[in-house]
């Protein structure tokens, strides 16, 4: 029987790509070594990502949390319609994203459609949707009797920069729901 392989893209260079100056504080950072990616089934390069030290690794942290003031500062409606935006943009690539899976992953297609892709898309909208309201400041109830005249409430803050580490074997999944949950 033979194997049905999904289609190589060109080769991507994640350390030379067009980036956001507010989210890179030192392009230079990225002229160092890189790893190189390949599929696992055919041997075929697939991109580099930049190996950061110490010193690259403090400086996204700090661009991360810069990034994360300004998105602070954004009300529960406006990151809300980012996260719709988002949505629209993982269902407009969904099957050029699965077939990147597929091939870094060496799983087929369709399990990387079905387990990466289709898992995030309505949990993202689901956030879009349901966040806003989460995020909003509620009453709170006081049940105790020296405290009838008080009211309390509850009011979210963003934490700040967070860190996923996840499992190799669900390299978008993971991650995506950690970090779309955190904004």
């Amino acid at each position: 029987m033979a194997k049905v392989l999904p289609e190589e893209p060109t080769v991507i260079d994640l350390s030379v790509q067009e980036r956001n100056p507010a989210m890179e504080p030192d392009p230079h950072l990225h002229l160092g070594p890189r790893l190189s990616s390949y599929n696992p089934a055919t041997g075929a390069l697939l991109g580099h990502v930049p190996l950061l030290g110490r010193e690259g690794i403090d400086a996204a942290v700090r661009a991360a949390h810069e990034a994360q003031q300004i998105w602070a500062r954004r009300s529960p409606r406006e990151r809300a319609i980012a996260l719709h935006q988002f949505n629209e943009a993982l269902v407009a690539d969904a099957d050029a994203t699965a077939r990147l899976i597929s091939m870094e992953q060496g799983k087929p297609v369709v399990e990387a459609m079905s387990i990466e892709m289709l898992s995030v898309l309505p949990q993202v909208k689901w956030l879009a949707e349901e966040g806003a309201k989460l995020l909003e400041g509620r009453a709170a109830p006081i049940h105790h009797p020296l405290f009838t005249a008080k009211q309390g409430c509850y009011e979210y803050e963003p934490m700040g920069v967070i860190a996923v580490i996840s499992p190799w074997n669900y390299p978008f999944a993971i991650p995506t729901i950690q970090v779309m949950t955190a904004l």
